[in-house]
């Protein structure tokens, strides 16, 4: 799923990857990872994201437009229920407190952004 993280992708289709129908594949997934897929997906658009945050090229419209979301609203919603604040406030928290040095806030080495 990591493969396919900004493109969309019918449950139907993952599940029929591996072999399942969808509805074992939700039951099987929720077991293993204790949320569904879309909540997983959500979280792991919103944790790529922060390495872009990071960086400060772009703007929060542009990091939305490119994980997949319709708006810097949508993302700003999500991001909100992922971390627990908005995307600027932990922006400039991160500038502020150097964590792009340190890697912390959920932003780890793996490269699977967008």
């Amino acid at each position: 799923m990591l493969a396919t993280l900004c493109t969309p992708q019918p449950i139907e289709a993952v599940a029929a990857s591996v072999q399942m129908s969808k509805r074992h594949f939700l039951r099987v997934f929720k077991r293993a990872t204790g949320t569904t897929p879309h909540s997983w997906r959500l979280g792991e658009k919103v944790r790529s994201s922060q390495r872009d945050l990071l960086k400060g090229h772009l703007s929060l419209n542009e990091i939305a437009h490119a994980y997949g979301f319709a708006d810097h609203a949508h993302y700003s919603r999500a991001f909100k229920r992922v971390v627990g604040t908005s995307p600027s406030v932990w922006r400039n928290r991160a500038a502020r407190d150097g964590e792009a040095a340190k890697g912390s806030r959920g932003v780890d080495s793996a490269e699977t952004g967008c």
